[in-house]
């Protein structure tokens, strides 16, 4: 992670943290909530996102992701020489008393080639795998792309 990747997270931690919703996943001190999802254009993939929240007093790292039992990738936003471009998000990491958002055009994860064709309403099954807390493990329904 680079350290303009790092700023970033960071911010999008203590921004986080302020507003919660009901969690649709839990374990020990984590939580997942505003999770949302959205089909490519062709079908063949799609985009994640959500918060991690970290209630506890030590951190956390998101080790990876899966989407219907298929790796999924994190990915972050930079701009270099005025374009933006992504960069893989190596193994995050969820401070204590804190937390990760993914939100467009910012932090993500990309889901590419699924076992079968992903559309809107369709549901998959995600898996957050984390070094301390195991696997948070919830259902999402995909949705029309929308800016937050």
């Amino acid at each position: 992670m680079t350290p303009r990747t790092g700023a970033i997270v960071v911010l999008l931690a203590v921004a986080s943290s302020c507003h919660r919703e009901p969690p649709v996943a839990r374990s020990g001190d984590l939580s997942v909530d505003r999770a949302w999802a959205t089909a490519a254009p062709d079908s063949a993939g799609g985009t994640l996102y959500f918060t991690l929240h970290n209630d506890g007093s030590e951190a956390d790292t998101l080790l990876s992701v899966m989407v219907d039992s298929v790796s999924a990738t994190a990915h972050a936003m930079e701009t270099t020489g005025g374009m933006m471009h992504m960069v893989p998000l190596d193994r995050p990491v969820i401070p204590a008393r804190s937390a990760l958002t993914l939100t467009p055009g910012h932090l993500h994860v990309m889901f590419d080639e699924p076992r079968r064709r992903i559309a809107l309403g369709d549901t998959v099954r995600v898996a957050l795998r984390l070094a301390r807390h195991g696997t948070l493990t919830f259902p999402l329904v995909i949705g029309p792309y929308r800016v937050e």
